[in-house]
């Protein structure tokens, strides 16, 4: 479901709380993108449904902001969904940290060819 390996059609746990309680939950989705999610904190009563046509995962977004909110905490669903994108911005760091480590060293090597003017 939604990249996450979790799989069937009933109740999921998204993260641990206290005393061996989970705020559970369940989340949807189907072509076009028409997203749903529930989540509901057993420790207090609080819980959260979203119905959301027009983007795939709003949604999960919303419900997985909403446990961090009560926990302090990301959730099983926003933690695999970020991933991929954490990856991309990791790479894309390292490429542009290389690629200013390469021009510095090209600049400092001009720097010392220059012949020194009294």
């Amino acid at each position: 479901m939604m990249g996450a390996s979790i799989y069937g059609l009933g109740t999921m746990l998204y993260i641990d709380i206290e005393n061996d309680d989970d705020i559970f939950g369940h989340d949807g989705q189907s072509t076009p993108p028409i997203n749903t999610a529930i989540r509901i904190n057993p420790k207090t009563g609080d819980g959260l449904i979203i119905l959301e046509t027009g983007h795939p995962d709003l949604a999960t977004r919303i419900a997985s902001d909403w446990v961090f909110i009560e926990t302090g905490k990301s959730d099983t669903l926003l933690f695999t969904m970020l991933t991929g994108k954490m990856s991309n911005i990791l790479f894309i760091g390292l490429i542009a940290i290389s690629i200013l480590n390469i021009g510095t060293g090209i600049w400092r090597r001009k720097r010392k060819m220059l012949p020194i003017n009294n």
